[in-house]
């Protein structure tokens, strides 16, 4: 007999009683002591539950992970549980060790990548399906720690924000602090997420593409605008056709860059004419993201005399930028 976690299906119960319209992302506290005893999850892949404290002794129960018991008492490494908070739940002892007891949980609203340490560059552990409920060990700021069958990992919840919510940040200008007004989008066909200013540029959408064009631009010529496109192709190559393409018009240099959600990456600059005698008139950065389908492309292009306020602004979006592996 499998033990299904009940503890789901509650959290889902608890809050659509609360009002709330679609499941979002959310910390599940923990319970604390209940009329029975303490609430656990079995933390490993799978769990034997014994008639006795003793490995020789019958079986009584198979826990697979996640599974929840009532821990009624704990001795020599050992504790005496039941499989539910009914009297006449079956009854026995596991390995203490083996348990989170009373955790508070993590309810994810989507895909959610789960990281070997608190980086979004650190490489992926997991990949948790929306509405997937995990047990939190520890909250460090906008990580968590959570336990996944039988692993630990990192989970960043500072990115958890809704497709087209709208929030206020704050760029550097020239020295200068300047509070932006973003919007939060979610492109589930080109796998990524990202903060955008909607208010100094307008969206444009299409299945190949997501492009950002700046509001003072000539729609049908724009001048200062930024897009990202996806690619089948390995970082490296897609580095390699890129430069190849862009060095027929610009001197370009090519360096590795760290954003700070989507992490290490390649970084085309092109702004300088392939003499390397003057500046273009009009310049291009190009981001080759990594990903696990192939990679993600992001080119900013900026009209040369408005290269340095779009330049910063455009990179700070970057490091909004995250792969999301969730294309469809």
């Amino acid at each position: 007999m499998k033990k299904v976690v009940r503890v789901m299906v509650i959290a889902a119960l608890v809050l659509a009683l609360c009002g709330i319209g679609t499941v979002q992302a959310a910390i599940i506290p923990p319970s604390g002591v209940g009329q029975i005893g303490i609430s656990a999850i079995v933390g490993c892949e799978q769990l034997n539950m014994y008639e006795a404290r003793d490995t020789s002794s019958k079986v009584v129960l198979e826990l697979d992970f996640g599974s929840h018991i009532i821990v009624l008492n704990q001795a020599d490494g050992w504790a005496e549980c039941v499989d539910s908070d009914s009297l006449d739940a079956l009854h026995g002892w596991v390995a203490a060790d083996e348990l989170i007891l009373d955790p508070a949980f993590y309810l994810t609203e989507a895909t959610t990548n789960v990281y070997a340490w608190n980086d979004t560059s650190a490489p992926k552990a997991a990949v948790l399906d929306e509405y997937t409920l995990v047990p939190v060990l520890k909250i460090d700021g906008e990580w968590l720690v959570i336990s996944w069958r039988g692993a630990t990992g990192w989970i960043n919840t500072g990115s958890a924000r809704q497709n087209g919510e709208r929030f206020e940040g704050v760029i550097m200008l020239e020295g200068m602090e300047e509070t932006v007004n973003y919007e939060h989008i979610v492109n589930n066909a080109l796998g990524f997420e990202m903060d955008y200013d909607y208010e100094l540029l307008t969206r444009r959408s299409d299945a190949e593409r997501e492009c950002f064009v700046s509001v003072y631009d000539d729609a049908d010529k724009p001048e200062n605008y930024l897009v990202v496109t996806c690619s089948s192709l390995k970082a490296p190559e897609a580095a390699a056709a890129a430069g190849e393409a862009l060095s027929k018009e610009y001197s370009i240099h090519v360096e590795t860059d760290t954003l700070a959600r989507a992490g290490d990456c390649i970084y085309i600059d092109a702004s300088a004419d392939v003499s390397g005698e003057y500046m273009p008139e009009h310049l291009q950065g190009v981001y080759i993201i990594p990903a696990d389908d192939g990679c993600r492309i992001v080119t900013a292009h900026y009209a040369i005399e408005a290269s340095e306020g779009f330049a910063a602004r455009f990179r700070a979006m970057m490091d909004t930028f995250t792969v999301t592996d969730s294309r469809k």
